[in-house]
């Protein structure tokens, strides 16, 4: 293990250590971290022990939901000139448990208050249901008589995948039977 830097100004940016002072907005450190020692009297963490916290919204866009009993781990200045409120409650992964996401019943894909599947990650594809991303799928579904329901966002999975709001994607909770494609 490398010598703790005896300079707080070593800290800022470290590699291996940081100090509570020199975190970042949506940084915490995790609860039960170990201290490694002392730095003109504050505590030194390892790096690993840094969390990046979310909202509530941007962790259920990660698959997530905060626990009910969760309490925030700071609060924010809000960046966001649409809202209304001044700041923000952020949370970290522990306080977190993945969604689960509701399962078709009789035939009916669940749907949000807006009439779409929330499908931020393929985790949240609805218990019971296919993902079927052709275009033209819905007007196929609608013939058919499957219940469908389009994904929000429109084609994408993850953070990383492309925005394009160009295709439809649809979500059946019952493919179509062999007799109906002949």
């Amino acid at each position: 293990a490398a010598a703790l830097p005896s300079a707080l100004a070593a800290y800022k940016d470290n590699d291996l250590y940081a100090l509570e002072r020199f975190l970042r907005k949506y940084e915490a450190i995790k609860p039960e971290s170990k201290v490694m020692g002392y730095c003109r009297g504050e505590p030194v963490y390892a790096r690993e022990s840094i969390a990046t916290l979310h909202t509530r919204q941007q962790w259920y866009m990660l698959g997530f939901d905060v626990l009910e009993e969760a309490m925030p781990v700071k609060n924010v200045k809000s960046y966001s000139k649409k809202e209304e409120i001044d700041t923000v409650d952020l949370f970290g992964e522990w306080q977190t448990k993945p969604f689960q996401s509701p399962a078709a019943a009789n035939g009916k894909v669940p749907r949000n208050q807006f009439g779409n599947v929330d499908l931020f990650v393929p985790s949240m594809l609805p218990r019971g249901t296919v993902h079927l991303r052709q275009d033209g799928i819905a007007r196929v579904a609608r013939e058919l008589g499957v219940d469908h329901a389009m994904e929000k966002p429109p084609v994408t999975c993850g953070p990383a995948a492309p925005r394009s709001y160009s295709s439809a994607a649809t979500m059946s909770s019952s493919p179509p039977s062999p007799s109906a494609s002949s």
